[in-house]
């Protein structure tokens, strides 16, 4: 199991995303009927999985994947985990990326208000979740809302890594673009 892991890995970072997906499906299997569903090593296969359906642009199979893990991860460890907060964060991107904004929106911005709450304001997590939900709100068209968020990001990020900082330099370009 541990080497067909390593191989989808693999094969997802090399572009091979049709291999990855056959790997990481029979690798599923396996580990469902070996391990259970609930098993670390099977949700961990599950969200490569839908990776590589993601990097495929098979939205709606990548979508009930990166659902099933976050149902379990909620289950088994809270919705405050930062592993079940970053399955709700794919999901969010999902749906973004298939321009379905209404549905994404609401996911995008409780996964920003939960990192900020668990993580931190400045955690370089949180200033990406809610870099993902100002460029939804910006492709929604509510352009002031995405000044609004990443002017509030650049000023996290000026506060806690200093103005040389790449993160704090892309939020401050942000700022200008979304003018």
């Amino acid at each position: 199991m541990k080497a067909r892991q390593t191989l989808a890995v693999i094969q997802a970072k090399s572009g091979k995303f049709k291999e990855a997906i056959q790997n990481n499906t029979v690798l599923v299997e396996i580990q469902r009927m070996k391990l259970g569903n609930e098993d670390e090593s099977t949700i961990t296969t599950r969200m490569n999985l839908a990776g590589a359906l993601l990097a495929q642009k098979l939205y709606d199979p990548a979508l009930r994947e990166f659902q099933t893990v976050y149902d379990i991860r909620k289950k088994r460890v809270g919705e405050d985990h930062p592993d079940t907060i970053i399955a709700e964060s794919w999901i969010g991107m999902c749906l973004s990326d298939q321009n379905r904004l209404a549905e994404a929106l609401p996911v995008l911005r409780d996964v920003w208000e939960r990192r900020k709450r668990v993580l931190g304001k400045a955690h370089r997590r949180t200033l990406v979740a809610g870099f993902n939900l100002a460029v939804s709100e910006m492709n929604s068209g509510n352009r002031e809302e995405a000044k609004r968020i990443v002017t509030a990001l650049y000023e996290f990020a000026l506060e806690a890594y200093g103005p040389a900082d790449s993160q704090t330099q892309m939020y401050q370009q942000a700022i200008e673009k979304v003018k």
